[in-house]
């Protein structure tokens, strides 16, 4: 497990650098770092199952509603597989990557300890 939250780690970081190129990046650079920064917690015991549980189901519930807002303003199937960044691809990716967080962090708590 503690090969995979490193790789988890790095993947966050990475999502936190390509925000620089979005409307409202520093909401989301905040985000991924603090799911990374979460991940090397995790590794270290320094996070309890409480925050775990809190960040993921915060992240679960900014995803329902960031993808609620998506669909109610016509999605179609097809946008949220499109390379461009529009206005209809950018809340399907950002809702995506909150789910992406709740359930790394789902993970993390229900595995508990690192592997030694």
């Amino acid at each position: 497990m503690r090969i995979a939250n490193c790789m988890a780690a790095v993947l966050f970081v990475l999502c936190a650098v390509v925000q620089f190129n979005d409307p409202d990046p520093w909401r989301w650079v905040l985000f991924y770092g603090s799911a990374a920064a979460i991940c090397f917690l995790w590794d270290r015991h320094w996070v309890s199952t409480r925050v775990l549980a809190l960040v993921g189901v915060v992240s679960l519930g900014g995803s329902g509603w960031v993808l609620a807002g998506s669909m109610s303003q016509g999605f179609r199937s097809s946008d949220g597989v499109q390379w461009a960044m529009t206005r209809q691809t950018e809340p399907i990716r950002e809702g995506v990557g909150l789910l992406l967080v709740a359930l790394w962090m789902g993970g993390l708590a229900v595995c508990r300890e690192p592997d030694s």
